[in-house]
C-alpha cells in the first residue's frame, strides 16, 4: 500500500509529511512554532544520506549519574530516617534530571535521513514511527518524482529536435522514470525523418 503521509513525533515537536501531486508539504509543529512549507518535485534529488548522531552519548551517562545519586540518596534517608523534607528534595532531583536523562536517552545514536541531489535537502529521522515506514516513504517520495518527470517530459511535440528528444529520454532513464525497454522503444518510435527537416536517423 503506497504511503503518501508521514508523521514523525517527537516530545516537543511533530512533523506532518505529505506527499502531493507536484510537491511534498511539511508541517511541524512545536511549542516553540507552527511552521508549513512546499518543497517542488524539481528541487529534490535522488540521493541518500545517513547520520547517525552519537552526541547525546555522553550527556545521557552525565544525567544518568545525576538521577542515581538522588536515588542513593532517598533510599539512604529512609533508613537513616532523615527528614521528609530533605527526602522530598531529593525526590524533585530524582524527577528532573530523570528526566533529562530520558530526552537524551531517546536522543542517543539517533540516525537521519537527508535526500539530497537536488537544490533543497530534506531531512527525515530514521525510526519514527520505524525505520521501514521511512525507507517505504522514501521510495514513495521518489516514485512520486519519477512518474512527475514522466508525465511531464514524455509529451513531445512535432517540432521537438531529435536531439532534445534523446536528452530527455536519456534523463528519464538515469532518474528510472522509464525503463531500458521503453527508452528502446521510444528512441525507435522517434528515430524517423524529422517533420520539419530535421534528420532523425542521425545516430545516437
Amino acid at each position: 500500500m503506497a504511503i503518501k503521509h508521514l508523521i514523525q513525533k517527537g516530545w516537543d515537536v511533530k512533523n506532518m509529511i505529505t506527499i502531493k501531486s507536484d510537491h511534498i508539504n511539511f508541517q511541524k509543529k512545536s511549542l516553540k512554532e507552527d511552521l508549513e512549507y512546499n518543497v517542488k518535485f524539481e528541487e529534490v534529488g535522488f540521493d541518500i544520506i545517513r547520520k547517525i548522531n552519537r552526541q547525546g552519548n555522553f550527556a545521557f551517562y552525565i544525567f544518568l549519574g545525576f538521577t542515581l545519586l538522588p536515588v542513593y540518596e532517598v533510599i539512604y534517608g529512609v533508613y537513616t530516617h532523615i527528614p521528609l523534607s530533605e527526602i522530598l528534595g531529593w525526590c524533585l532531583g530524582i524527577a528532573f534530571f530523570g528526566g533529562l536523562c530520558f530526552s537524551m536517552f531517546m536522543q542517543r545514536n539517533q540516525e537521519t535521513i537527508f535526500l539530497s541531489g537536488g537544490k533543497r535537502t530534506l531531512e527525515l529521522i530514521a525510526d519514527k514511527p520505524d525505520k521501514q515506514t521511512v525507507l517505504d516513504f522514501i521510495d514513495e517520495i521518489h516514485n512520486a518524482i519519477r512518474a512527475y518527470y514522466k508525465d511531464k517530459y514524455l509529451n513531445f511535440d512535432e517540432d521537438t529536435p531529435y536531439e532534445d528528444i534523446v536528452y530527455i529520454l536519456k534523463f528519464l532513464k538515469d532518474i528510472m522514470s522509464i525503463t531500458t525497454e521503453e527508452f528502446d522503444v521510444l528512441i525507435a518510435k522517434y528515430k524517423t525523418e524529422n517533420i520539419i527537416g530535421f534528420n532523425r536517423n542521425k545516430d545516437i
